[in-house]
């Protein structure tokens, strides 16, 4: 599932939690960015910028994609099985 930057910026600014599984994230700019209480379980994250992105309580996978030198237990993110 790939987003337009419009497409994210409207989902990003809904409320609730948000479900971007299997979400193509690659490439996106979510600098100052409330993601806490999302599920990014199997989503592609690699070249994402997330500078200053609120991670609290986010839920991955071991299949989700994040930059290699990224841990995302560090920034409050859970691993689920």
């Amino acid at each position: 599932m790939e987003f337009t930057n419009y497409g994210l910026y409207d989902l990003i600014n809904r409320s609730g939690p948000l479900w971007l599984m299997q979400a193509d994230l690659s490439n996106a700019t979510m600098v100052w960015v409330t993601l806490s209480r999302a599920n990014l379980s199997e989503a592609d994250l690699m070249d994402a910028n997330l500078f200053e992105v609120d991670l609290a309580g986010v839920k991955y996978t071991r299949t989700t994609k994040w930059h290699r030198l990224f841990i995302p237990a560090k920034a409050g993110a859970i691993l689920v099985p």
